[in-house]
């Protein structure tokens, strides 16, 4: 099948193309894929590009606000209409047996309306619990004729759609061993973008409650900004005053996490929200054991008590003393480490292509 994926960009290093350049290289043995961009530019694509796929970018360029929002502008609307040939020009040319908009892009306003676009997927990657749709915002989900959650706790909030399916995000479980965990370094570690919503100020309060207690102990947090460096200052200022700075570091985004995942022995998640999570796969992967709050929606779907640790949200006092548990009896946990890297497997991109594949064939 000719299949035809439309996003914004894939030049960052956030979930969503880390899923997208995970997922498709695998697809793209079975079906003609192409990868059709609106903002990318002619920035490099953080994960890489893989041969067998094509890309095309529109190259359109909006107006955003401070926290990467959509501006209301003449220039902006102006662009959209610009946007809106430019993909049914795309769209003639390539002749989609299927087109899939992964939500959160300006183009889920567009695809519905374009002439030989094939079905209509559209992909839901942001939770609905945290950004609940608008009325025309659900007319217009309503136009897509199939819809892809990520967990059945997200599609069951969109009761308004129909035609749902749940497919989890893959992850690919490139190493061949584990490090035992006896020789890993004594890091805590999160990764995320640098945003308010993934709640590293929380880690960073509870690490503050015990890390006199284990000295030879760091924390570590990967993550680039999405626009707000306040964010980041914040996290900075909020280290030095807890007198975290001996002990917390915060670094760069790495397309190469999971190497400081298999040298790491816990993985926390302190997210405000989360609509998956699949950052705490990786970790499971690498045989981490993990600590997450019990957000909305996604870690209490991945995370029981046979792999890791879901601690009720907001309560740091909770967090920093499971934390500290592991830290203590690190060797009374290894069977969750070891189940979690079990459960992992099962989210293998292999596996979790093979339920695309049949959602294709299914629609066909």
């Amino acid at each position: 099948m000719k299949l035809c994926f439309i996003l914004n960009h894939l030049y960052k290093s956030g979930g969503i193309e880390r899923v997208i350049s995970n997922r498709l290289s695998e697809l793209s043995k079975e079906h003609d894929v192409y990868v059709l961009t609106t903002e990318n530019g002619r920035l490099p694509f953080y994960f890489g590009k893989d041969d067998k796929i094509k890309y095309i970018d529109i190259n359109i360029k909006f107006k955003r606000k401070k926290y990467d929002g959509f501006e209301v502008n003449f220039y902006n609307i102006f662009s959209s209409i610009i946007l809106f040939v430019k993909l049914q020009i795309e769209i003639f040319k390539i002749n989609p047996d299927v087109t899939i908009n992964v939500i959160g892009v300006h183009t889920l306003y567009f695809v519905p309306f374009l002439f030989g676009k094939g079905k209509t997927v559209l992909e839901h990657h942001a939770s609905i619990y945290q950004y609940p749709p608008s009325k025309i915002r659900m007319g217009i989900m309503k136009k897509f004729m199939y819809h892809v959650f990520l967990t059945n706790e997200e599609a069951e909030l969109a009761d308004f759609l129909k035609n749902k399916i749940v497919i989890p995000n893959p992850i690919i479980i490139g190493h061949q061993e584990l490090i035992p965990f006896c020789l890993r370094k004594n890091k805590i570690l999160a990764v995320g973008r640098i945003v308010e919503i993934k709640g590293f100020d929380r880690l960073l309060l509870a690490w503050s409650l015990i890390h006199k207690k284990h000295p030879h102990w760091s924390v570590e947090i990967y993550g680039d900004g999405d626009g707000d460096g306040d964010v980041l200052d914040n996290l900075k200022s909020l280290s030095s005053q807890l007198n975290l700075l001996d002990t917390v570091f915060i670094k760069p985004a790495t397309p190469n996490i999971i190497d400081r995942m298999l040298e790491s022995k816990i993985y926390t998640m302190t997210s405000y929200y989360e609509s998956f999570g699949m950052v705490l796969l990786e970790a499971m992967s690498a045989g981490m054991l993990v600590v997450a709050f019990d957000c909305p929606t996604g870690p209490r779907n991945i995370i029981d008590d046979q792999v890791g640790f879901l601690v009720e949200n907001n309560n740091i006092e909770l967090l920093s003393e499971k934390i500290s548990e592991i830290i203590l009896g690190e060797d009374d946990f290894l069977a969750k480490s070891e189940n979690a890297y079990n459960k992992s497997l099962n989210y293998d991109v292999i596996n979790i292509n093979k339920k695309w594949n049949n959602f294709f064939l299914s629609i066909r």
